[in-house]
């Protein structure tokens, strides 16, 4: 029997090994996005975007489109905004408009753009124990709230307790956590959760409101379009005030999420399951 040279033998391992390289390697290139970047920005995002699934659909599209990987860290509005003055975070999705100017006129943030809204409901028991069904307005309704029924705080600084705040304070009433007012401190669906199980009280979002409604017994019980109307807007970090933010990559992002495309999207997202969008469109008032 004819012996194998070992040195051919070696020869052919070589020549294998040198094949798979190469193959994979151009794979590799081919399954790539075209612009890959291999970097990765922080995200500081509020729960609605997050919650409904609205953010994955976005974020999936931009990383394939890009090659920019996104790191999504969920917080209120107001600790999306500490985020950015500490330098934690490249760019923001909020919806507490008071803080999100102060944000920019103290220089922590470069670019902002309003892109999208819908509104805030107050749910609660469908038997209505506080009567506020028949208020002339919310400020009204937070009026008997006051006096009557069970009302569940998120109490984290985010943009519905900021505005749940504000509400409260033009109706007269300081409060306090009690047996009454529940602080949970935590996001909007896990105390919409808190609320469901007491059968009490609480200010929501509409879209994480519609979107968890089958699995919930409260109900949208009031609304106020005129008052409660809810504006969802993107910021980028300046990198001039933060120097740890990722202005190119992040700028990226906030493009995207602008662009026509992907603003019919936001605008479409829900309509499939729900018969109408979670989110609407935002046009600046003149």
């Amino acid at each position: 029997m004819k012996k194998f040279n070992p040195v051919n033998r070696l020869v052919l391992i070589m020549a294998v090994l040198a094949f798979l390289f190469n193959f994979s390697c151009a794979f590799a290139q081919d399954a790539a996005p075209k612009d890959s970047t291999g970097e990765t920005i922080i995200l500081a995002t509020t729960y609605s975007v997050f919650d409904t699934g609205l953010l994955d659909v976005i974020l999936k599209d931009f990383t394939a489109k890009t090659g920019i990987s996104v790191k999504p860290i969920v917080v209120g509005s107001g600790e999306s905004l500490k985020m950015g003055e500490r330098g934690e975070c490249d760019i923001i999705l909020a919806h507490s408009p008071a803080l999100e100017e102060k944000f920019i006129a103290d220089g922590f943030g470069k670019d902002r753009k309003s892109f999208a809204k819908n509104e805030f409901y107050i749910v609660g028991p469908e038997n209505d124990p506080a009567k506020i069904k028949g208020s002339k307005d919310v400020f009204e309704a937070f009026a008997k709230l006051d006096s009557a029924g069970v009302f569940i705080s998120r109490g984290d600084k985010s943009g519905t307790h900021n505005r749940e705040m504000s509400i409260w304070k033009k109706a007269g009433a300081d409060k306090k956590a009690g047996e009454n007012y529940v602080v949970t401190g935590q996001g909007m669906a896990e105390t919409l959760k808190i609320a469901d199980e007491k059968a009490a009280y609480t200010l929501c979002d509409s879209a994480t409101y519609t979107f968890m409604s089958e699995k919930l017994k409260i109900k949208n019980v009031y609304a106020d379009g005129k008052n409660l109307s809810n504006i969802y807007s993107v910021i980028t970090v300046n990198p001039e005030k933060t120097k740890h933010a990722k202005y190119g990559p992040a700028k990226k992002l906030y493009d995207f999420i602008l662009s026509p495309e992907v603003l019919k999207t936001v605008y479409e997202f829900g309509v499939d399951k729900f018969k109408k969008p979670l989110f609407e469109k935002y046009e600046e008032q003149k």
